[in-house]
């Protein structure tokens, strides 16, 4: 086993463990033993992360370690399966091709860094560089094609600089709240066809003057208006593995806009969370009243980066958010 010394004369070894147990142990491999669980009935049904074992040891600290490359390789993933997977297959069906070798390369990117130790973080400095400047490389890919297969739709629709085209790569209709963001000369604007919409973040851009431009026509000189980058949450409906196009246009009035409150708590139908003096509480429908339900503990690790073991004489330090 991993991390074991090598068991010499395991058949005796076996045999003298079968003689002392209720047990007969014997030498087999995984194929003979799947054989054999396949001809049970009525196994008990797992589900989960199987990080709470009765009789094996786990490295249940590991999930900690070197934590940007967990999480680096949990967004790209995301990107390709949900993002640009989906795209590719949306731009097929509109007569826009593109070669799955690029996408099988980001994956392959990503592969590289999925051995045992590398995921689990247990590498040297110097390899955990590499595993993410290959994730750097995978990412680089993925918004490559999911650029591509945008801007040739866009084209192929025919779209004008007041049009937003909004996507739905999942395979189910949706209906809810997405944030989209886009170029408007002013706040004074809608989208058509949305009725639900508030800006949470805006850029400002000011006009500048005498922009060199280079076009197949040769170079010129332009003025460029000042504008904004909106990033609005809009209730939109679009159906699934599909696209909607949204049109901006001038309205009398400024565009609703997020607004910061003094408030210290949110709740829904079923929560209701409480931020007060630096204290997060719970409170449930059905009366059930939490103090401090979230909070980090941080303390000296004298472990290896498999296995947190806690240093000695060490005083942890409670994070409450």
């Amino acid at each position: 086993g991993d991390q074991l010394d090598i068991i010499r004369s395991l058949p005796q070894t076996l045999k003298a463990i079968s003689e002392k147990t209720d047990y007969d142990f014997i030498e087999s491999s995984y194929e003979e033993f799947l054989d054999v669980i396949k001809k049970e009935e009525n196994l008990p049904e797992y589900k989960g992360e199987f990080r709470e074992p009765c009789t094996t040891r786990a490295h249940k600290s590991i999930g900690s370690v070197r934590y940007d490359i967990k999480r680096t390789n949990f967004i790209i993933e995301q990107k390709l399966l949900k993002r640009v997977e989906p795209l590719l297959a949306i731009g097929k069906a509109h007569g826009i091709t593109l070669s799955t070798e690029t996408l099988v390369i980001a994956w392959k990117k990503i592969l590289e860094g999925h051995a045992h130790d590398s995921m689990g973080g247990c590498v040297s400095d110097d390899v955990a560089v590499d595993i993410l400047h290959r994730m750097k490389e995978a990412e680089e890919l993925a918004d490559g094609m999911e650029n591509y297969i945008v801007k040739r739709l866009s084209e192929k629709l025919g779209l004008s600089d007041k049009e937003i085209l909004v996507f739905n790569t999942t395979s189910k209709d949706f209906k809810g709240y997405k944030q989209i963001d886009f170029l408007a000369a002013s706040k004074n604007i809608k989208l058509s066809g949305i009725e639900e919409m508030i800006i949470v973040d805006e850029e400002y851009f000011a006009g500048k003057d005498n922009l060199l431009l280079e076009t197949p026509e040769g170079n010129k000189y332009i003025n460029e208006d000042p504008y904004y980058r909106l990033y609005a949450l809009a209730h939109v409906e679009i159906p699934s593995m599909g696209y909607k196009i949204f049109t901006i246009e001038d309205s009398q009035e400024e565009a609703e806009v997020f607004v910061a409150t003094n408030d210290v708590a949110i709740k829904n139908e079923y929560y209701t969370i409480n931020n007060e003096a630096g204290k997060l509480s719970l409170l449930t429908t059905d009366g059930i009243h939490l103090e401090n339900f979230l909070e980090f503990e941080d303390m000296g690790n004298d472990g290896d980066t498999y296995d947190f073991s806690p240093l000695k004489d060490d005083e942890p330090i409670i994070l409450r958010l």
